[in-house]
């Protein structure tokens, strides 16, 4: 089994995303991040992704694309680069090294889904984070369940 376990609330407007660790859950909590989970593509056609935002200055004319209906991930090629901006690029993870997977053969990934997901749409997910990602250990349950573990 991979010795750490990276865990991503992949929620549809932000992106919670952490290591798990056995420090309290007060002071875990503050190791986490929150990324905007989308896509802008400013007046200038720059396109600008999740931990980006705060580098645009002109709101205007912007357009946001966002990988999620409903809860669900509907389109993994805007999430994937998502998720390449935010955990596995070495230059957009240096702002955060909090959340940068630099092997994730030697990880394990829990990620959370929303309840009721398709099953074409979890295979989707099974397929983007093995096969794309090639983690070490994957794990995919329901947002709630996580929150019910920290409570007992």
């Amino acid at each position: 089994m991979p010795d750490k376990t990276f865990v991503i609330d992949n929620g549809a407007y932000m992106i919670k995303a952490g290591y798990a660790s056995d420090l309290p859950p007060e002071e875990s909590v503050s190791a986490c991040t929150s990324i905007p989970n989308t896509l802008v593509k400013t007046r200038d056609n720059k396109i600008v992704i999740g931990s980006q935002l705060s580098t645009v200055t002109d709101w205007n004319e912007a357009m946001f694309r966002r990988p999620l209906e409903k809860g669900y991930v509907s389109n993994w090629e805007a999430e994937r680069e998502i998720w390449d901006q935010s955990f596995f690029d070495e230059k957009a993870s240096a702002r955060n090294k909090n959340t940068r997977i630099a092997d994730p053969e030697n990880t394990t990934l829990v990620l959370t889904e929303a309840p009721n997901a398709l099953p074409i749409l979890q295979r989707h997910s099974d397929e983007m984070v093995m096969e794309e990602w090639g983690f070490g250990g994957y794990v995919r349950c329901i947002g709630k369940m996580i929150w019910l573990f920290d409570a007992v």
